[in-house]
């Protein structure tokens, strides 16, 4: 009778570690290609350190918005469509961020302006600059953003030119578009987007925000050599041809990709990344934070 009792003691100690074994390695983290990089317990979602900077890749729907911290300063890379501004504000309320630095907007498209309204009327959020594309639209959704930013007496700075600007040991080049686009003409904003290339040391990511057709042309040729360890997925994971190109010439090894379940990234382009071997998160799955100590980025889902 002991014998048995004792065998069964140690078979249920066996199927108890079994079943946290399995709970470990179930890296169900909402990786699209079924790939992870350095998933660890790291808090990539908390204040940067000294010479640490750290991305927030916010779910809010197919929408964009980029919350990067450096140890003293905040970043805000578009602000998603109107209905997703309260969550910006959520966010930046549950880690205690009372002051955006900068808050640059890549294009006028409402899923990118649509949230900054919201952003600026919070209560207890000041936002201290604001850089916007050298081009007007036509949309109730630009208009709301102009009369958001004249309510609190804002003026925004237009990107154009060799522009950048550095917060800690960050530095933001942006890369506007090298010809006119007209905005009539660029309904979805693709020609008239500006991209973003920062380097963190020798950590390098390209913000692509909308580029498609010619402008990715453009973006090539802007990046010339320049290399890059991590990316967005240009236009919300629409499939273009161009990016093939776009892909090889950057060698990112790992992209974020803003969808929502009702707006997935069209096959074609998963193609394009797993041809290139590039892992991709898609905020559809949950929210994506990235760290970059200036050398390499840790990435986790």
């Amino acid at each position: 009778m002991k014998l048995r009792s004792l065998a069964a003691l140690m078979l249920a100690f066996v199927l108890c570690f079994c079943l946290a074994a399995c709970k470990v390695v179930d890296n169900s983290d909402g990786t699209s290609n079924n790939s992870s990089s350095n998933q660890g317990n790291t808090d990539m979602d908390g204040p940067a350190a000294k010479g640490e900077v750290k991305y927030k890749f916010l779910k809010v729907g197919k929408s964009p918005c980029t919350i990067i911290r450096t140890q003293n300063s905040t970043v805000i890379i578009d602000a998603a469509s109107e209905d997703q501004g309260g969550d910006i504000v959520t966010y930046l309320n549950e880690k205690a961020v009372t002051t955006v630095d900068y808050l640059i907007v890549t294009n006028f498209s409402k899923t990118c302006i649509g949230g900054v309204p919201t952003l600026l009327q919070a209560a207890g959020i000041t936002v201290k600059n604001i850089y916007e594309p050298s081009y007007a639209k036509d949309s109730s959704a630009y208009t709301s953003y102009k009369n958001a930013l004249a309510a609190v007496g804002i003026t925004p700075i237009k990107i154009a030119g060799d522009t950048s600007i550095t917060v800690d040991d960050l530095q933001i080049k942006f890369l506007p578009p090298l010809k006119d686009y007209s905005s009539a003409l660029d309904e979805n904003d693709e020609g008239n987007s500006v991209a973003l290339s920062i380097s963190h040391g020798n950590a390098r990511f390209l913000y692509t925000s909308r580029v498609a057709g010619d402008r990715v042309t453009e973006l090539i040729s802007q990046i010339g050599d320049t290399k890059y360890d991590f990316i967005t997925v240009p236009n919300y994971g629409r499939y273009d041809a161009k990016y093939e190109t776009l892909f090889n010439a950057i060698s990112a090894k790992n992209a974020v990709i803003f969808a929502s379940a009702k707006n997935p990234p069209e096959t074609s382009m998963i193609q394009l990344l797993d041809n290139a071997n590039i892992k991709y998160y898609v905020t559809r799955d949950g929210g994506v934070e990235a760290s970059s100590d200036g050398t390499a980025f840790t990435i986790k889902q």
